[in-house]
């Protein structure tokens, strides 16, 4: 099995069985851009893998997950502060990509 490289998660092959550890103790596990990409690209290169049965997902340092990562929203949201378009949401991104993910687990 095709594992990627990741730096929010830790990988973890048991037979037929991951153990995916959410990696982000220092903010509880809360999910950044960063670790979505990195689930999504994961649940992408397993998708067809026939020896992964069955997936565990987990949170360390003693928190499962705190939720969408506020600093990342606050850099979406500085993002446009400046921009003279007000129509741009700057939280669609965040939830189109964090909605995305869900879709491919």
């Amino acid at each position: 099995m095709y594992l990627p490289h990741c730096e929010t998660l830790q990988l973890e092959q048991r037979e037929h069985v991951l153990h995916v550890t959410l990696n982000r103790p220092e903010a509880r596990n809360a999910m950044s851009l960063k670790m979505v990409r990195e689930l999504m690209d994961l649940f992408e290169s397993i998708q067809n893998d026939r020896d992964c049965r069955a997936i565990v997902i987990r949170g360390s340092g003693g928190h499962f997950c705190a939720g969408g990562d506020i600093k990342d929203m606050a850099t979406a949201r500085a993002s446009v502060a400046s921009d003279d378009d007000h129509d741009v949401d700057p939280f669609y991104d965040l939830n189109r990509t964090f909605g995305s993910m869900l879709m491919r687990i």
